[in-house]
C-alpha cells in the first residue's frame, strides 16, 4: 500500500509521510499533512493487505478513526473509500 502517493490523487492531502520502514503493518506510524490541519501522526490498527487498513490518531479530547477500503480496477487503477470518525 503506497499511502506516500496520496497527494497525487487527492487534493485535500499534502504529504503523507512513513515514519517507519517496511510494508505498512499493524503499528505502522504515518505523518499525515493537510490544509488547515495540524499534522497528524496516524497508527496502523487493522490491516488487510491489498484490501483494507485502519488508522487512529489520537489527541486532547479526540479519536479520530480512518477506515479506508481498497478496490482493484485493474492495471494502473484503485479505489480507495475513506470512512472517518471522530469520537471525544
Amino acid at each position: 500500500c503506497e499511502v506516500e502517493r496520496w497527494p497525487e490523487w487527492a487534493s485535500t492531502v499534502t504529504s503523507v509521510r512513513r515514519l517507519d520502514d517496511g510494508p505498512l503493518a499493524v503499528g505502522s506510524r504515518v505523518r499525515v499533512e493537510q490544509p488547515r490541519i495540524p499534522p497528524t501522526e496516524y497508527v496502523v490498527t487493522e490491516l488487510e493487505p491489498g484490501r483494507s487498513f485502519t488508522w487512529v490518531a489520537t489527541g486532547p479530547g479526540v479519536r479520530t478513526t480512518a477506515r479506508h477500503l481498497l478496490e482493484d480496477l485493474g492495471p494502473g487503477g484503485t479505489r480507495v473509500t475513506l470512512a472517518v470518525e471522530q469520537a471525544g
